[in-house]
């Protein structure tokens, strides 16, 4: 038999019997045991494991470590999200928090706002607005809790697959990453929480949870994170094919396929509760024009030189060398599949999942076409998996020491690309644990500076009574009206949707139809902050839309007209940046 590091395995007891393939025992140094591995393709072999014989202490490290690796990403989503130096939320978090608000006061999502994500987003928006008690950074606190209960899955699920000091390892890994590309209150990074909890349900084990019930809870969770945003159920796609890869060598169709049913029915049960919410809110029918008819409008405007571009991008956001890791990973990860013969139930299910999910998910991120931040947070979770068991698998190999060195290779080699997966988020943490550290010292001049939003929210509050709609011009900062809790005259608080041609059409007469059905109070022409995308000035004196086909042309004539006809300019707001405010003609 030939010595190897092991997977690093923990017992309870001296000589009890772990599965039908492993005995473990003490092996008189009273710091580790000595498993003994049986029912291999590979023959008898012996791995001496991670964990300390010591009990008392396995339990406090079991406790203690993943608590702190939860307090490191506290630290960090602290750095990313500080109230110190007034972080207000973005374009898109506004948008969620702004719905969320909304429906608070008895407005229904798509009816009455206009947004194609999944209702789950704006109901967490609203839960987190609640223990806020109105403040945004309920959502953000929310959000931290969730992401810490995931790293907590994480490290525990990795912990009695490859040991104390790997699972540590990659989870911290995954810490930084959070850290690194996290923008904060986005469909995805909810998604990812959903995604980590089904693991825990089905792979807990070396072997798929045959458990019916849960499956019926992680379908559940599956319909949970389609309703977020429709490309986040990778997990599940991977899990399917997983399950059909083992039938296909086992034969084991019934078994296996009877769970996937479950699953399903799971997930049916958690669409139609979400179903039942929007039709009792009246909604429905906006609903599937929304989420369903402008995505599809949005996914198809892109080819494939646009998804290959996104995927690109993706990698240059996770990190060039963390990417070179990660398909490093992924081809030992599949060695170790090929070679354990996992396919017949001879390793860890776990490790299968983990090479089929980070292609779905990278697929899934260039849906669209498009290059956001935050479409490429899925990809963290597999990624964290597969640099695991790259590690193990490195391990695995013959120990031949390099001369003259105690370390050997395959050691060697595994601490290299955990290393080096980290080494690219060292500089982006380090950089937010220093201003982090410089906004706790200046504490007093960080505070005393309050946000360009937060400004423009107390002008609007200023001039306006809480009954009155306020329009801001230029659709990217729905925020200021959840701030100064004004309500937006029309559905399209988030204006851009009507910039293309493929929703400007119908989309536009109904913006004109609000603003004379709910007048506003007041406007706020956001044309001077540039974002890409942005809706040219309420001053302008030509169409802007005239090369467009004649109705879009038209329609956006006829919204310039209305407003330039019933609005006149009233200076503007005396501090950056420096909108141009407007306010009705007296009749």
């Amino acid at each position: 038999m030939t010595p190897v590091i092991a997977d690093g395995v923990a017992t309870r007891e001296p000589g009890v019997q772990l599965s039908d393939a492993r005995y473990c025992v003490p092996d008189g140094s009273g710091t580790s045991r000595i498993c003994v591995h049986r029912a291999s393709e590979e023959g008898s072999r012996v791995t001496r494991t991670l964990l300390p014989s010591n009990h008392g202490r396995s339990r406090v490290a079991a406790l203690l470590l993943p608590l702190a690796l939860a307090m490191l990403l506290g630290i960090f989503w602290l750095a990313i999200f500080n109230p110190i130096t007034r972080y207000t939320p973005g374009i898109d978090s506004g948008v969620y928090l702004y719905i969320g608000q909304q429906i608070l006061k008895g407005a229904a999502p798509y009816r009455d706002v206009f947004d194609n994500k999944g209702p789950l987003l704006y109901l967490i928006n609203a839960l987190g607005l609640v223990l806020g008690r109105g403040s945004y950074w309920g959502v953000y606190v929310l959000e931290y809790c969730l992401l810490a209960g995931t790293t907590i899955v994480t490290w525990f699920l990795l912990k009695a697959r490859v040991g104390v000091l790997v699972a540590t390892a990659v989870t911290v890994f995954f810490v930084l990453e959070v850290a690194h590309i996290a923008t904060g209150n986005h469909e995805e990074e909810y998604a990812v929480v959903l995604q980590s909890f089904a693991l825990l349900l089905l792979a807990s084990r070396p072997m798929l949870e045959p458990r019916r019930w849960s499956w019926f809870i992680a379908g559940m969770l599956a319909g949970g994170a389609f309703f977020l945003k429709p490309t986040t159920v990778g997990l599940w796609i991977a899990v399917v094919i997983t399950v059909a890869a083992v039938c296909l060598t086992s034969g084991e169709w019934r078994r296996w396929g009877s769970r996937v049913l479950v699953g399903i029915g799971g997930a049916a049960a958690a669409s139609a509760a979400v179903l039942v919410y929007l039709a009792a809110m009246g909604t429905l029918q906006a609903f599937a024009e929304d989420f369903l008819g402008f995505n599809i409008v949005y996914v198809g405007g892109h080819g494939l030189a646009d998804r290959l571009a996104s995927i690109r991008y993706g990698a240059g956001i996770i990190g060039y060398l963390a990417t070179a890791m990660a398909i490093v990973a992924w081809l030992l990860t599949l060695r170790r599949v090929r070679r354990t013969n996992t396919l017949n139930g001879g390793a860890d299910v776990l490790a299968l999942i983990a090479v089929v999910w980070l292609p779905v998910e990278v697929a899934l991120s260039a849906t669209s076409g498009f290059s956001w931040r935050q479409y490429y947070f899925p990809w963290l979770l597999p990624t964290t998996l597969l640099l695991a068991f790259a590690v193990v698998e490195l391990r695995s190999l013959p120990r031949r020491a390099s001369p003259g060195k105690r370390l050997s290779l395959p050691s060697a080699a595994a601490a290299a690309i955990v290393v080096l997966a980290l080494a690219g988020l060292l500089p982006p943490s380090a950089t937010a644990l220093r201003d982090l550290g410089g906004s706790l010292l200046h504490y007093r001049v960080y505070h005393s500076r309050p946000s360009q939003t937060e400004q423009l929210a107390a002008f609007i509050q200023a001039h306006t009574s809480p009954d009155d709609y306020v329009l801001v011009w230029g659709s990217h900062y729905a925020m200021v009206n959840m701030l100064a809790r004004r309500r937006s005259p029309t559905r399209y608080v988030m204006q851009m949707v009507l910039y293309g041609q493929g929703w400007a059409e119908r989309g536009v007469p109904e913006l004109l139809a609000d603003l004379k059905a709910h007048p506003p109070a007041l406007i706020l022409d956001s044309s001077p902050t540039r974002y890409p995308g942005s809706a040219p000035p309420l001053a302008a004196t030509t169409n802007p839309w005239g090369s467009s086909p004649h109705a879009v042309s038209a329609a956006w004539a006829s919204v310039y007209a209305y407003l330039q006809e019933h609005y006149r300019r009233e200076g503007r707001v005396d501090f950056a940046p420096w909108w141009p405010v407007y306010v009705p003609r007296r009749q």
